[in-house]
């Protein structure tokens, strides 16, 4: 059995914590914030939900938050039951650790992004016949009014929904009938699904946050021509992964080697280091500015063996800091990856996580 702790990035994650739930960050003036805001948290998953004392380790260094991942189709393949079965046996789950992040004052968020919930199509979030079939769509609506028709009493333990997290759709590029190539694009389809989302979460639940993102796949960049929402009860969220050629080396097919501060040659070459992330930070940092609003880093990170991670998440956490922004790690008791204090939790990842044979190798694979 594998048991690997990278001791450099959980004791560098448990001082930041630490450090910010004890500083006089500035945060956004909006009328109305959720509970616990400026959120400082990590994410964890229902594939290996954290436990009792998991919860009081996350509170203890300082956590006081948590974005929750569903993951029924993965539940529904590995379980071979119906999406909609490993759906409700999710709720099941949710329930437990709301009760566990009422008992210890941490707010949580529940994310599901895993849509079609059935895994018999072969199809996932990022599928152009996901995208283009408003039959397909309409699951998504549904799954949102559950959780607020579910959730709707709960009290501060759970601050936001948060549905379809990484809006995007990958197309083939073709020549002459043959696939030379792909590209990813905002879904058409998408400005419209939010909307539906919150106005179904709406009818259950009238002032629970709700977190939206314009997309590309959660990026800042999503926010250099995005309106807010008329309603004020939403928060605004973004993903932080740049430059991806880093932050996932060694993840699927991506090659290993990348540095950070360095430079990474895509297009053009870039040497990134702080100045250049608040750069790629800049369209939702003047987004927050203009409108006044609750902005969250939902998730970042970068692989466990990136050379130079550790000074990659310290430089994102100080850019959130001082621009108020909320942010959750990701993540806690995940694929190994991400996983900050890495033990053996076993083997979900839907292509392959790790070698869990005993040999001590590992598969530098990725979600």
């Amino acid at each position: 059995m594998i048991k690997i702790i990278d001791w450099p990035i959980c004791t560098l994650l448990a001082a930041l914590f630490f450090i910010v739930g004890n500083s006089s960050t500035s945060i956004a003036a909006s009328s109305v914030l959720p509970p616990n805001w400026p959120w400082r948290g990590v994410g964890v998953s229902l594939m290996q939900p954290p436990n009792a004392d998991d919860m009081q380790y996350l509170k203890k260094i300082g956590v006081n938050a948590i974005s929750i991942q569903m993951w029924p189709r993965l539940k529904a393949k590995n379980q071979k039951i119906s999406g909609r079965e490993a759906f409700k046996r999710e709720l099941k789950l949710l329930d437990t650790l709301l009760n566990e992040c009422k008992l210890r004052g941490i707010t949580a968020v529940i994310t599901i992004y895993q849509f079609p919930m059935d895994p018999a199509g072969g199809l996932t979030q990022d599928s152009s016949e996901f995208w283009d079939n408003p039959e397909l769509l309409k699951e998504a609506v549904y799954v949102a009014g559950e959780l607020a028709r579910r959730f709707h009493g709960r009290g501060k333990e759970l601050g936001a929904y948060a549905i379809l997290t990484e809006p995007l759709v990958v197309r083939d590029i073709s020549f002459a009938g043959i696939k030379i190539g792909s590209t990813t694009e905002v879904p058409q389809a998408w400005p419209g699904l939010m909307r539906d989302i919150v106005k179904e979460i709406r009818k259950y639940d009238k002032t629970r946050f709700v977190s939206v993102t314009p997309g590309l796949g959660g990026m800042p960049a999503g926010y250099t021509d995005f309106t807010p929402l008329d309603d004020p009860y939403i928060i605004y969220e973004a993903h932080m992964y740049q430059p991806h050629d880093f932050t996932h080396q060694g993840v699927g097919a991506k090659p290993i080697g990348y540095k950070y501060p360095g430079g990474i040659l895509w297009w053009s070459f870039t040497y990134w280091d702080a100045d250049v992330l608040k750069g790629a930070l800049y369209p939702l940092r003047r987004f927050q500015k203009k409108y006044n609003v609750p902005v969250w880093i939902g998730e970042f990170s970068a692989a466990r063996w990136a050379e130079g991670g550790n000074q990659y998440l310290k430089d994102l956490i100080g850019i959130f800091d001082s621009d108020g922004l909320a942010w959750t790690y990701y993540c806690f008791k995940c694929w190994h990856g991400w996983n900050p204090d890495y033990a053996d939790y076993g083997d979900y990842g839907e292509s392959g996580v790790y070698d869990n044979s005993g040999d001590g190798k590992l598969d530098y694979r990725g979600r």
